[in-house]
């Protein structure tokens, strides 16, 4: 099998630097809530994968909040500093009869000066789950899965998960992206 140019780079600069992707909470929220990460450290990206419900995604410097729904990723390449709230109605209520559940974590590389694909991303990578394709779903399904079981090694595999789900979802964001930076 013959690898197309693009996909040859990809995997070999993927393969150079070690990505360690954790996963660290399990939230389930209901009501009003507000979950905040400060700045992360250099070299780590912060990520959320929603399950169900839907929320707002603020991310400091940015004026325009993301909205985010069941299946959506975002990552955030140089770990900034966010909020997720509950999207309130116009009334200014919060819906108290569903939860919002969602996957944290981070993704690190061993090089703490830089990585060539975090640095060439922007500040906020979305991919949408209703716009993504069903290996994505279904591997991000497979996450949430694990997530609600607590047996024997499932901290390893829901971060090995989180690796493949890293890799797909820039796949994702590189499929639909017209204008490319760096790589």
């Amino acid at each position: 099998m013959t690898e197309r140019t693009d996909d040859a780079l990809l995997d070999s600069i993927l393969a150079a630097y070690q990505l360690r992707a954790r996963i660290t909470d399990n939230m389930r929220y209901c009501g009003r809530w507000r979950d905040w990460d400060p700045q992360a450290p250099p070299g780590t990206a912060w990520f959320h994968l929603l399950d169900q419900g839907t929320c707002w995604l603020n991310v400091e410097g940015n004026e325009v909040p993301v909205q985010m729904n069941s299946g959506d990723l975002v990552v955030l390449p140089r770990g900034g500093a966010h909020s997720l709230t509950p999207i309130e109605q116009p009334d200014g209520s919060v819906s108290m009869d569903g939860f919002t559940t969602m996957l944290c974590g981070e993704f690190t590389f061993e090089s703490t000066s830089g990585h060539p694909v975090m640095d060439a991303l922007p500040d906020l990578m979305h991919v949408r789950g209703s716009e993504s394709g069903d290996s994505y779903r279904r591997l991000a399904e497979l996450l949430v899965q694990e997530a609600g079981q607590r047996r024997f090694g499932t901290q390893a595999v829901m971060d090995k998960l989180a690796d493949a789900l890293f890799v797909m979802a820039l796949r994702t964001h590189l499929a639909g992206t017209a204008q490319r930076r760096g790589l």
